[in-house]
């Protein structure tokens, strides 16, 4: 038995009343929750925790780096190429005239996988892109070493996107590294 204590709304007293308790003696697992349940749990924290080591993994991958770094660096020169544009009337012949009031960072010039030494600009550009066409191109990057390069580009309608290689692309360039 368990007592209830209430207050009335128009007096301070104090009701008790005894309500009998409901209770199941013949489950033994009275606390706790089901098999099926526990099982679910346990499968989904494994899962969860393959996830993040893949993710550790992939993220840790100096071409995913590289990547992430390079779609920073072209968005940049696609905003400083929209400014110039909106000062000037028109797209600079170069990336390199952005340098200085455009554009405050000259290392987004280079690609992270570009190793030369000289200050030309590592990415491909097109002054004259317009709408779906290519403005600024990057094809250094791949994911490994028997895969074709993937491209990242800017459009001169200003979105970003990264062509990855076709299936047969793939193939072939696998084939030339198994021989």
């Amino acid at each position: 038995m368990s007592t209830l204590r209430a207050l009335t709304p128009h007096s301070k007293s104090i009701i008790l009343c005894a309500v009998p308790m409901a209770t199941n003696n013949n489950n033994q697992n009275v606390i706790g929750c089901s098999a099926p349940l526990k099982g679910c749990l346990i499968v989904s924290a494994i899962v969860m925790a393959l996830f993040l080591v893949a993710l550790i993994h992939f993220s840790r991958m100096p071409s995913v780096h590289a990547i992430g770094t390079c779609k920073y660096n072209l968005q940049e020169l696609a905003a400083a190429v929209s400014r110039y544009e909106d000062v000037t009337g028109s797209r600079p012949e170069k990336l390199k005239d952005l340098a200085g009031q455009y554009l405050s960072d000259k290392s987004v010039l280079k690609c992270p996988l570009d190793k030369t030494s000289d200050k030309t600009s590592s990415y491909t550009y097109n002054p004259k892109a317009k709408g779906g066409q290519v403005m600024i191109e990057c094809d250094r990057h791949r994911l490994k070493k028997d895969m074709p390069n993937s491209r990242l580009r800017v459009l001169g309608d200003g979105k970003f996107e990264i062509k990855n290689p076709g299936f047969r692309e793939t193939v072939k360039e696998a084939e030339k590294h198994s021989r």
